[in-house]
């Protein structure tokens, strides 16, 4: 429907535009005078009673609300709802069409713009946050989040309850990241004690809008215990378990190696690796990293110094001895070929160790 089609008087009224086919067709339904009144003069508020009755396909039948509310004109349902529509109570035609009239809705339908939702299961969603107490805190939530979209309700409804927070929503989450999000919180609240979860919750809600969901996600990680092993410590030969993300970050730090990279911490958290750290009254020797395959069974990948620098083998057999009495062997691979060792050395590689290589295969000169 074009301006002109509406005969404007003012210079300043536009016709809004109704960009989702299903509510043209449904409300071409009340005919064409409710239509161009619909494009021209209805406010936001009338408008959207106009598509929330819509979407439940009153506009078809209005005989139910047209006998609650001007039985009269029962005859005529169509240009009686129309008229309703027009003039009557926005909140008594909604309470006809749903049974009540939740509070805040009506405020709240200002908030959906002029414009119907592309998808008119939207509007039960909209109508039931309101309708249903147990969604009090996302009211309470949405009551900040400006215009509200299709999107912003789907990113209401799907957000953990943990995560509902004003300072999160603002933050213009996507669907997918939502998904991504609850499913981080699962994987977390498994790997960390339940005493832990409100600290875990403040972690995630603290700092100001501009705090990524990376930083976020590295602030739950590091609260995370890691998976068991199956053995336990054995001080008295100096073997030490690392038994949470905290540790496994603190102890990379002290051996200068990489362990405290996220991945590799998300990896141990999982069970899919696992640390162990030797040392020779109080000073360290040797990182051990393990490696889990699929039939839950767990290997030796290798065992670091400081700064990654070679175990000698006279460190390294007890260690392994040590292992393969608890049931964990070495994982190694065929050693290399002295051929390629050469082409190594001729493109730089001084030393090259594979996974469980007691010595280096390249030897220092």
């Amino acid at each position: 429907m074009s301006a002109s089609t509406c005969h404007l008087t003012a210079i300043d009224r536009q016709p809004k535009p109704i960009t989702a086919p299903w509510a043209i067709a449904e409300t071409a339904r009340l005919g064409g005078q409710f239509l161009k009144w619909l494009f021209c003069d209805a406010g936001i508020v009338r408008r959207q009673t106009t598509f929330l009755l819509a979407a439940r396909g009153w506009l078809s039948n209005p005989e139910g609300i047209v006998a609650q509310l001007d039985p009269s004109r029962i005859a005529d349902p169509a240009v009686a709802l129309a008229d309703l529509l027009r003039s009557g109570r926005p909140g008594e035609v909604i309470a006809a069409a749903y049974g009540s009239k939740p509070a805040g809705l009506i405020q709240a339908l200002n908030r959906l713009g002029p414009d119907a939702l592309a998808d008119p299961a939207k509007y039960e969603m909209f109508f039931g946050l309101f309708a249903d107490r147990r969604h009090r805190p996302k009211v309470r939530a949405a009551q900040y989040l400006g215009r509200l979209t299709a999107e912003k309700l789907d990113v209401l409804f799907s957000l953990d309850p943990a995560l509902l927070s004003v300072k999160m929503l603002k933050r213009d989450l996507t669907l997918e990241q939502v998904s991504r999000l609850n499913k981080a919180l699962t994987a977390i609240r498994a790997a960390s004690d339940p005493a832990d979860e409100d600290a875990l919750v403040a972690a995630a809600l603290a700092g100001d809008e501009n705090r990524t969901i990376e930083q976020f996600v590295s602030a739950w990680v590091r609260r995370c215990r890691l998976a068991p092993l199956p053995f336990d410590g054995d001080p008295e030969a100096g073997v030490y378990p690392i038994t949470t993300a905290a540790d496994l970050m603190t102890e990379s730090v002290r051996f200068k190696n990489c362990a405290r990279s996220l991945g590799r911490v998300v990896d141990a958290v999982a069970g899919r690796n696992g640390y162990v750290v030797h040392e020779d009254q109080g000073r360290p020797v040797a990182m051990t990293a393990l490696v889990r395959f699929e039939d839950g069974q767990w290997a030796i990948e290798n065992v670091y110094g400081p700064s990654n620098d070679r175990v000698p083998s006279e460190i390294q057999a007890p260690i392994r001895r040590w292992f393969a009495e608890r049931g964990v062997g070495t994982l190694r691979r065929q050693r290399l070929q002295p051929e390629w060792a050469a082409t190594l050395e001729l493109v730089g590689f001084r030393t090259w160790r594979g996974f469980g290589d007691d010595d280096p295969e390249l030897l220092e000169d």
